[in-house]
C-alpha cells in the first residue's frame, strides 16, 4: 500500500513512463490485477478505481474508506466516522464493522489484518483474520507505525525503538533506536 497526497501518477521502476492517471487526491493505493483501487480525499475519502492506464474511472463506495487494503473480493478499511475496522466487497457492497475497537492504523498481510488501537501514547499492536473473527493482541504496546512484511511485524515504539517479531507472534527483537 502507497499513500501520496497528490494525483496518482504511474511510473516505471527506472522512473521512466511518468503518465498522469487522475487529478484526485489519492491515498491507500491498490493495484488489483488491471485496475487500481484508491482512497479519493477530493471525494471525502470514498474509494474509486480506475483502469491502470487511467480509463473508466469509478466511485465504488459511497461511505469513507481510510487506510484502504484491497485483498482478493474484499476492501477493508478504517471508517473515520467512527474509527472501526470494516470490510467491503471490492463493488461497494456489504459494508460490515469487523471489530469494535477504535483504531490508530491498520495493515493486511496474509490472512490476517494487524492494527494497532487508539490508546496513547501510543496504540497496542493487535491482529484479526480477515472476516473479524479470531481477535489476538501481541502483547506489544505504544506503537506508533506499523508494517508487515513476509515474516515479521515491524513497528516503531514511542520511545523511538525499531523493533519485530515474527509474524506469528514470539520474541521481539530491537533493531535500532532513532
Amino acid at each position: 500500500m502507497l499513500t501520496i497526497t497528490i494525483p496518482y501518477i504511474e511510473l516505471d521502476l527506472d522512473g521512466s513512463g511518468r503518465m498522469k492517471l487522475n487529478n484526485d487526491h489519492s491515498s491507500s493505493i491498490n493495484v488489483v490485477g488491471d485496475w487500481v483501487y484508491y482512497s479519493n480525499i477530493s471525494d471525502q475519502a470514498r474509494a474509486y478505481r480506475l483502469r491502470i492506464d487511467g480509463t473508466d474511472r469509478q466511485r465504488v463506495t459511497e461511505f469513507p474508506t481510510l487506510m484502504l487494503s484491497v485483498h482478493g473480493n474484499w476492501m477493508h478499511y478504517k471508517n473515520p466516522l467512527d474509527e472501526m475496522i470494516y470490510r467491503a466487497t471490492i463493488t461497494g457492497t456489504n459494508p460490515t464493522r469487523l471489530s469494535n475497537d477504535l483504531v490508530y492504523e491498520l495493515n493486511v498481510f496474509g490472512d490476517f489484518i494487524y492494527y494497532t488501537v487508539q490508546s496513547p501514547p501510543g496504540g497496542d499492536l493487535y491482529r484479526m483474520r480477515l472476516d473479524g473473527t479470531e481477535r489476538t493482541g501481541m502483547n506489544v504496546f505504544h506503537v506508533t507505525q506499523l508494517n508487515v512484511h513476509p515474516g515479521w511485524i515491524y513497528w516503531i515504539t514511542i520511545e523511538r525503538f525499531i523493533n519485530r517479531m515474527p509474524i506469528g507472534g514470539g520474541s521481539r527483537e530491537v533493531l535500532y533506536m532513532l
